[in-house]
C-alpha cells in the first residue's frame, strides 16, 4: 500500500474551530443547508455568495461557509457578508489550514437541514429558482437521494464555456451509471442530497483526494438519482488551487488514483460488493486515464505500485499501455477514446454543448 492509502486509514485529530453566526435571527429549522467551502477565492467568493442569497424560496435556508485560513482577502469578504446577512450565513474557520477534505467534513457535520446543496467558493448558481426546483423533486420523490441539473463548465485558463446537458426532460440514473460516468456527469454546484439517507457519512466519502465523486456514489447506492434539465449553475475548472490544477503532475495523479481505488474498495466493502463490475471498470479507467494515457510521460513507479495497478487491468489495457509507450503517439489514442466517448454519449441520448448551442437536447432513451 502507498503512503497515501495508509494515511487515509488514520483518523485525523479534530481541529478546534470557530463559528461566527447569530442563532437569534436564523431559522430554527432550515429546509436546505447550503455548504460552501472556500480557500483563496477572493476573486470569486462574492459571486458565489450572491448566487445563494438571490435564491427565491418559500422555505428557510442557511448558508454554511467553511473558510480554510485563506492567504488572500477571502475571510474578510466572507465575514462582511455574514455581518450583512446574519439571518442566513454561518461562517466556520480555524486558525490554521485544515485542507479541503476536513473543511468539507466540518461543514457537513454543521448542517441542520433535511436537504443539503453545495456551492464551492469559485462556483456560482445562476438560476434564482434552483433550490425551489430541486426541493420540488425531493418532496415529490421521497426515495430520491440526490437530484442534479445541467451546468455551465467554464475553463478559467482557456476562457471557454461548455454546457453539461443530458436531455430536455427529467431522467433517472442508475448506480452503475453514476459510478462509470465520473467525472462527466455531475458538477458539485448542481447537487442536492437528502441528508437522512446518507447519515452517518462514512469516512471514505470525505477523506479522499476527490470530494464530490464519493458523495454521489454513496447517494446513488441509497436512493434514486434524478437529473433536471436547465442550466442552473456555473462550475469553474482550472482555477489556481482547484482539484483540476492540483491533480497535474506524476505524483499528484498517482495520489488521485490511489484515493479513488481506496474509496471504491471501501464502497464495495460497505455495500457487500454492490455494483462490483461497474466499480472495477471505473478503477481500470482511472488507472489508465491518470497514469498511462495522460499527455504527460508514463510515471516512474515503484515495482510494488506497478504490480498493484496492473492487477486491476485487463490484457487489453496492458497492450494499450505498451502501444502508447513504445509505438503509437498518445495523442492519437486519446483522440480515439474521445471519439468513442462522444459516440457513446450520443447513442445514450446525452450531449455536451458549446456556449450558444440550443439547449433543446435529444429525448431520453430509457
Amino acid at each position: 500500500m502507498t503512503d497515501l492509502i495508509e494515511s487515509i486509514n488514520v483518523v485525523p485529530e479534530p481541529i478546534p474551530h470557530t463559528e461566527i453566526s447569530d442563532p437569534s435571527v436564523m431559522a430554527i429549522k432550515p429546509v436546505v443547508s447550503v455548504l460552501m467551502i472556500t480557500y483563496n477565492h477572493a476573486p470569486y467568493i462574492a459571486d458565489s455568495i450572491e448566487g445563494v442569497i438571490s435564491q427565491k424560496t418559500y422555505f428557510p435556508i442557511e448558508l454554511i461557509i467553511g473558510e480554510d485560513c485563506s492567504t488572500d482577502n477571502t475571510r474578510n469578504i466572507v465575514l462582511d457578508y455574514q455581518r450583512r446577512y446574519p439571518q442566513l450565513i454561518r461562517v466556520i474557520f480555524s486558525d490554521r489550514n485544515v485542507g479541503a477534505q476536513r473543511n468539507s467534513r466540518r461543514v457537513l457535520e454543521a448542517a441542520r437541514a433535511n436537504y443539503m446543496a453545495f456551492c464551492e467558493g469559485d462556483d456560482v448558481w445562476i438560476d434564482d429558482r434552483k433550490l425551489e426546483k430541486q426541493i420540488s423533486i425531493m418532496e415529490s420523490e421521497p426515495d430520491c437521494s440526490i437530484v442534479f441539473h445541467a451546468a455551465e463548465i467554464f475553463r478559467e485558463r482557456e476562457g471557454t464555456v461548455k454546457i453539461s446537458h443530458y436531455g430536455s426532460s427529467i431522467k433517472n440514473y442508475s448506480l452503475d451509471e453514476v459510478i462509470l460516468a465520473h467525472p462527466y456527469l455531475m458538477t458539485s454546484a448542481s447537487i442536492m442530497v437528502r441528508r437522512a439517507l446518507i447519515e452517518p457519512v462514512p469516512r471514505w466519502v470525505t477523506d479522499g483526494e476527490v470530494g464530490d465523486y464519493p458523495l454521489t456514489v454513496y447517494c446513488a447506492s441509497r436512493g434514486k438519482v434524478i437529473y433536471l434539465p436547465g442550466v442552473m449553475s456555473r462550475y469553474r475548472a482550472e482555477v489556481p488551487g482547484s482539484w483540476t490544477v492540483r491533480s497535474r503532475g506524476s505524483e499528484p495523479r498517482k495520489k488521485v488514483v490511489d484515493s479513488i481505488l481506496w474509496m471504491l474498495n471501501e464502497f464495495l466493502r460497505e455495500t457487500g460488493n454492490e455494483a462490483i463490475e461497474a466499480v472495477r471498470n471505473r478503477q481500470r479507467k482511472f488507472i489508465m486515464m491518470f497514469l498511462y494515457l495522460s499527455k504527460n510521460e508514463h510515471p516512474v513507479l515503484l515495482e510494488q505500485d506497478r504490480l498493484r495497478y496492473m492487477s486491476y487491468l485487463t490484457w487489453k489495457d496492458k497492450l494499450l499501455i505498451r502501444l502508447t509507450r513504445f509505438y503509437a503517439p498518445r495523442r492519437m489514442v486519446k483522440l480515439a477514446l474521445e471519439v468513442r466517448e462522444y459516440v457513446r454519449r450520443r447513442l445514450s441520448g446525452r450531449k455536451v454543448l458549446t456556449k450558444g448551442d440550443s439547449l433543446a437536447g435529444p429525448h431520453d432513451v430509457g
